[in-house]
């Protein structure tokens, strides 16, 4: 009776599959998961799951995620597009509003149940305490050289059609049975409650109906997951689950090598085909000997591999010989490894392998089969500036104004004041500490920096001037005044556009001040010359004559009363003077 009501039972629920939709089943130890590949709104698949007893798939911890991860990954393998959306029971009702501070941002499960703690989400909810919002989870496909996997994170939104292409189920159930093991050939499938067919569940929920179909029987057998002890679940009945073990010759052909024949009892035995004959174990088959009767062909001495790699047949036996790279040992049957390497046939290295050699360069070459090329490290632009090629290696060089740093690829100014700092000293007055920083370009110092301060010593015996620092240049730029109190290191460098403008400004005023200087050394010869020339005269008039004086302020009083008094009448009188002191 049992077993025609469980037949009536899987007759409804085939038929009753057949128009549902396709899904895809994980089973753990107190609930089932399904997911469906039919896109709905979030009412509708809500109502789907519900008329078969469960409600949308929760995800409340981080068991239960990986448990919805694995039923999507299997479910999804070989599915086209790169991503798909399956509704939650995850949802934001009207007159609820978006909480940031809490883990599910307000939103509340369809199953009930109090807050949890886990949440995924790949953006943050749309604040709002009016909206009705769904939550749905999005599965990316990974794309990509090398990616693998799929990754899953929730998002909100409207809860309408064409939201998500499918929906998540979840199915509590107070129990579980074990797949059906069968002592025979034959097959199973599991029917759930919740209307879900297949045929590789891990778990069965209590409930479930099992159709056993055993090989050659020509009909099923049907049993159901029941409670066989409180707390305990298994299948009843359980006879018609152990198929029966095939015999005679339907048992793996019987155990015979070729030819099984049925005898009376179930009992088989084994016969050979035409050229062989039945061994003494009376399962495998032999071959009948070729040489009964007739004379034997010589047999290959070579069958039974005489040689460490190659074999010759002559008509006296056999000959040993070996590959490419290696020699014939002295016993005539082994080989033994050529080094190549001896013969040098590599431009640099030469490494010898089994049965071959492997040529190698130096650094700063290529191979091209035994011969090395030089690499031109130029091309890669190594060097700040200028870039030599040479064989292996390279050279950097620097621009005129610039010269290489100790990393051999980098160029620094040259310093035209001084080679080792860019502090020099001013003569001054003393109590007064006058520095002067050059600053330097391609070819020339592009301005001066005065610095009034003080010199202080450093640890170690370094020396640190500071103080208020002028940037000046003849030219229109106003000069440029460091912060008072700065220190001026190697570092403080006048900005290159201020350098440039200063070099040409510089470069003028050195024009100009030689042309001034030579003009006012022309000036005072010529006027040295003139006095002289009238201090010569003078004398000559008063021959004879010697005296000692010094001029008195104002126009001397031998000269005409009226007569202008110019610059080389005073000067004349003073080398008159210097005259009649050296002749007393």
């Amino acid at each position: 009776m049992l077993l025609l009501l469980c037949q009536l039972l899987v007759g409804t629920l085939r038929g009753h599959l057949a128009a549902a939709s396709s899904h895809s089943t994980l089973c753990t130890s107190d609930a089932c998961y399904t997911a469906h590949m039919v896109g709905k709104p979030f009412w509708e698949a809500l109502d789907s799951c519900k008329v078969n007893g469960g409600n949308l798939a929760t995800v409340k911890d981080e068991r239960e995620a990986k448990h919805i991860h694995r039923l999507l990954e299997s479910s999804l393998a070989g599915s086209p597009g790169t991503r798909w959306r399956f509704w939650l029971g995850l949802q934001l009702p009207r007159r609820h509003c978006y909480q940031q501070h809490k883990p599910l941002r307000g939103f509340i499960w369809t199953s009930g149940g109090e807050e949890t703690t886990y949440s995924n989400w790949a953006r943050e909810p749309l604040s709002t305490c009016t909206a009705h919002r769904c939550v749905h989870l999005a599965v990316f496909s990974s794309t990509g050289p090398g990616a693998t996997g799929r990754r899953f994170a929730w998002a909100d939104g409207v809860c309408g059609h064409g939201r998500a292409e499918g929906y998540l189920c979840k199915f509590s159930f107070r129990g579980m049975c074990r797949p059906i093991k069968l002592a025979g050939p034959g097959s199973v499938t599991y029917t759930t409650p919740f209307d879900a067919e297949s045929a590789t569940l891990a778990l069965v929920p209590f409930g479930s109906l099992a159709a056993v179909s055993c090989r050659g029987s020509g009909s099923d057998s049907y049993t159901l997951c029941q409670e066989t002890s409180p707390g305990s679940y298994g299948w009843s009945p359980d006879e018609p689950l152990r198929c029966a073990r095939p015999s005679g010759c339907e048992a793996e052909n019987g155990g015979c090598a070729q030819l099984c024949v049925d005898g009376l009892g179930g009992r088989a035995s084994c016969h050979c085909l035409d050229g062989y004959r039945l061994a003494d174990d009376l399962r495998s088959c032999l071959p009948l000997d070729p040489c009964l009767g007739r004379p034997c062909p010589p047999l290959d001495p070579c069958l039974g591999h005489p040689c460490e790699q190659l074999c010759v047949q002559r008509p006296e036996g056999f000959e040993c010989s070996c590959r490419a790279g290696y020699v014939l040992a002295e016993d005539g049957r082994g080989c033994l490894d050529v080094d190549e390497c001896t013969s040098q046939p590599c431009a640099h290295r030469c490494q010898n392998t089994l049965g071959s050699y492997t040529c190698r360069c130096r650094p700063g070459y290529e191979a091209n089969r035994h011969a090395c090329v030089d690499v031109d490290e130029c091309a890669g632009q190594p060097c700040q500036g200028p870039c030599s090629n040479t064989q292996g290696s390279f050279q950097c060089s620097c621009r005129p104004g610039y010269t290489l740093r100790a990393d051999g690829v980098s160029c620094a100014p040259l310093d035209v004041v001084s080679t080792s700092q860019d502090i020099v000293s001013i003569p001054t007055a003393p109590g007064t500490d006058w520095n002067t920083e050059a600053a330097t370009s391609d070819t020339m110092p592009t301005a001066v920096g005065i610095r009034l301060g003080s010199t202080a010593d450093r640890p170690g015996g370094a020396t640190t001037k500071s103080g208020t620092v002028l940037y000046f240049s003849i030219g229109s730029r106003s000069p440029v005044t460091s912060p008072v109190g700065r220190e001026l290191h190697g570092t403080d460098r006048v900005p290159d556009s201020v350098r440039n403008e200063a070099a040409r400004d510089w470069l003028l005023a050195c024009v100009l001040g030689s042309l001034s200087a030579g003009l006012l050394l022309l000036c005072i010869v010529a006027v040295i010359l003139c006095c002289r020339h009238r201090a010569a005269k003078g004398k000559a008039d008063n021959s004879g004559q010697f005296s000692s004086w010094i001029q008195a302020p104002g126009p001397p009083s031998f000269r005409a009363k009226g007569k202008a008094t110019s610059a080389c009448s005073s000067i004349n009188n003073y080398i008159e003077m210097e005259t009649d002191q050296t002749a007393i």
